[in-house]
Parts: C-alpha cells; sequence; structure tokens
C-alpha cells in the first residue's frame, strides 16, 4: 500500500481535510517540519509574583482532536481482536468461530493439571485473599505461517501477589540477543550442531516454597466458589515461578560438568578437550550448540532424562525468528518475514496500533533488524501525540 492509499483508507480525518488553523497550530506535524514554528507565549500577568513571592506558571493549553481522529474505544477493542487472531478473555473464545477448538484446548489443560495434582480445593483461610487467574489462548503457527495447533495455558496473574506474603525473591532466565547471535554466528563459522529443545512442563519442575491460594479456573468451578486452589506446584505467571525453574536448571546442568557464563546468567558452556558446547536458555527454550554431534545427542538424553522435553531438531525458528543454514558456505540467515508481516495486518489507524506496532518494530530491531535503530528512536517520540504523518513513517520503515 502506497502511501496515497493509506491516507485515503485511513479510519481518521485526512490532514488535507482539517482546516488550516488546525493544521498550523498541530505539534505532531510541526515535529516533521525543518522550520518548527512557535506561537509567542501568553505572558500576561507572568511577571506579577504572588503573595509569597512565586510567580505562576504559564498554563499549558491541551491539543484539541477532532471528534473522528480515534477509533471509538470499544471499536479499538475490537480491532484488537481481529489483528491477534487470538481470544483475549473466555467468552470470546467459546462464542467465536474456533469455539469448539478452544473448548478442547481448555478442557486438556485442566485434565493435565489435576492429573499433575498441581492443586487441591481447599476452603478459603480466614484472612487471606486469593491471587486471581485467567486462560491465555494463542495459535501456534509453522515456519511457512500455517496453523499447527490451537493452544491454551492457565496463567496465575502474578500482579496480584504480595511481596514477602506469597512471593519473595524473582529471577527470568531471558539469554540477550546480543549473545545469541554471537553463539550462532560462531556456529556457522565452526559449522557447529544447532539443535533447539522444548521444556514441556517448566512449572512442575520448580519447587513452591510459599504457601499460596487461588482462584479456580473459569468454568472449571468445583465445591463451589466459597473453595479455592492451593498450589502444590508452580504455574505459568507466578513470579516465582522462572525463579524456581532456573533453580532447577541450574543444579542439573552443573552436575553434568556445565559452567554457567558470568556475562550472561542464561548461557552455559562446557569444553572437554576439543568438544565445544553451548547451551542458550531463554525460559522453556533451550538451544544446543556443540561441534561433535554425538556428544550433543548424549546430552541431549540426559536432559530428557530429567525433564519432560520435546525435541525440536535442528534450529529452524526461534522466538519469532527464522533460521536457514547453508553449511556450503558456512552462512546462517536469520530472518523476521513472517514476523513483520504480521504487525501491519488488519491494522487500523487508531493510536493503540501505532504504539503497539512500534513496539512489535523494536523488537525486530533486537532481533536481526539492527539498522531500524535510529528511525525507532524518531517515531518513538511521538507515542501520546502522533498525527496521520507519524503512520506513514512507521509505514515506509516497515
Amino acid at each position: 500500500m502506497n502511501d496515497d492509499e493509506l491516507v485515503k483508507n485511513a479510519n481518521c480525518i485526512s490532514l488535507k481535510e482539517r482546516s488550516v488553523e488546525d493544521v498550523e497550530g498541530d505539534e505532531s506535524t510541526s515535529n516533521f517540519s525543518s522550520e518548527k514554528k512557535f506561537d509567542a507565549p501568553q505572558d500576561e500577568g507572568l511577571n506579577e509574583p504572588q503573595q509569597d513571592g512565586r510567580r505562576e506558571r504559564p498554563q499549558r493549553q491541551r491539543k484539541v482532536w477532532p471528534r473522528d481522529w480515534w477509533v471509538a474505544t470499544k471499536e479499538v477493542e475490537q480491532a484488537t481482536i481481529v489483528f491477534l487472531e487470538e481470544p483475549q478473555i473466555v467468552e470470546e473464545a467459546l462464542n467465536g468461530k474456533n469455539a469448539k477448538k478452544w473448548e478442547i484446548a481448555m478442557q486438556e489443560e485442566y485434565d493435565f493439571l489435576v492429573v499433575n495434582n498441581t492443586w487441591s480445593l481447599v476452603p478459603l483461610p480466614k484472612g487471606r485473599k486469593p491471587i486471581s487467574c485467567k486462560w491465555v489462548f494463542k495459535i501456534k503457527h509453522g515456519v511457512d505461517g500455517e496453523i499447527e495447533r490451537y493452544k491454551t495455558r492457565l496463567v496465575a496473574k502474578g500482579f496480584t501477589q504480595r511481596f514477602r506474603v506469597n512471593y519473595n525473591e524473582t529471577f527470568a532466565h531471558v539469554a540477550k540477543f546480543v549473545l545469541i547471535c554471537c553463539i550462532l554466528a560462531l556456529a556457522a563459522i565452526e559449522d557447529m550442531e544447532i539443535h533447539q529443545i522444548d521444556v514441556k512442563t517448566t512449572f512442575f519442575n520448580g519447587d513452591l516454597e510459599e504457601d499460596i491460594c487461588m482462584e479456580q479456573p473459569k468454568g472449571f468451578t468445583q465445591e463451589g466458589e466459597h473453595f479455592v486452589c492451593k498450589l502444590h506446584k508452580s504455574l505459568y505467571g507466578l513470579k516465582q515461578f522462572p525463579r524456581a525453574w532456573n533453580q532447577k536448571l541450574n543444579v542439573f546442568l552443573k552436575n553434568i560438568k556445565f559452567m554457567r557464563s558470568d556475562v550472561d546468567f542464561s548461557v552455559y558452556v562446557a569444553q572437554v578437550k576439543d568438544v565445544k558446547l553451548f547451551i542458550v536458555v531463554y525460559v522453556n527454550d533451550l538451544i544446543l550448540v556443540c561441534n561433535n554431534k554425538d556428544k550433543l545427542l548424549q546430552v541431549k538424553e540426559e536432559l530428557f532424562r530429567k525433564f519432560e522435553m520435546k525435541d525440536l531438531g535442528d534450529l529452524h525458528f526461534f522466538l519469532g525468528m527464522e533460521v536457514e543454514r547453508d553449511h556450503a558456505q558456512y552462512f546462517l540467515y536469520i530472518n523476521q518475514i513472517g514476523y513483520l508481516k504480521e504487525i501491519f495486518k488488519d491494522v487500523e489507524m487508531v493510536k493503540a496500533f501505532y504504539q503497539q506496532a512500534v513496539g512489535s518494530l523494536m523488537y525486530a530491531m533486537l532481533c536481526t533488524r539492527s539498522d531500524l535503530a535510529y528511525p525507532i528512536s524518531v517515531v518513538n517520540q511521538h507515542m501520546a501525540n502522533l498525527s496521520l504523518e507519524h503512520w506513514i513513517v512507521v509505514k515506509r520503515i516497515f
């Protein structure tokens, strides 16, 4: 879509249709002009000190936008649902076109949690307030963008936890993208094996030390609403969950002779003679890099014996990044073409989408598009006060 079509299809009033006074007084459009014009300040009475000797500060005028500049709040929420293609609440999942698939996914997740004794139903202790929980719906896509499966996860609302009441210290395994790219570059140069592993039940591997009560999942209330779930195992969303998983994984990797990097605690290194092996941890996703395939398979077997994991084989898709290898040329290519296409899919020109688009571009900048650093720093300055021209700039960046 070119700029003319972008302006024509926008759900906001065109800059050309606005009055001359509005355009001249628009701070956001003036930011794009090389010659900025500033109105003289209304300094009448400013030099007159008050009784206490202080001077009054000038009152800033709030900008008045045309009524149809932004889409109504309800329409923004509906547009967000279309953009994400994933339900945000249970009612949307069970009343949408894929209701049956989401219902099956919810039942499978609930049965899995019950079978593994994640909690027990108890009356709410006196003087205690349970933390909340919610269902999270996710459509899993493959490398080519096709839908692989519909996945739901019950997540505790960790923001309702209270410090030193039901959680203490926190930590999460999140490797820096710069270090990930460095290790992949080293693997490409030395033609090392690169495999990926997904930890299926990460939260079951952490030991829960605190006494936590949680509300029953919506749609699966048993024994009445006055009963709550007393958690026996860690659950996604809990503030202490990533730290509990980190402690268990850290102890295990050290037992099999891995050393944690001082540069990034999410990277582990092991070397025996000429065999070098790296493990990069990003919460529940692991990248294994080794110059000896037999040693790599041996480490994978040890991990599978300790934890329930899924072997994804050679690295092809990781955190929205597509990875391609050229062993003959010792090249490794990473891109986010599929991710970038999704950013502007079915996007309406509303303030919420502008902020979401800029944030999504920032993620691409951190992963594969470092050349976007400067333009993103420019459009990032107009999050709260933007115009149609800022949208055009974001579209050009894409």
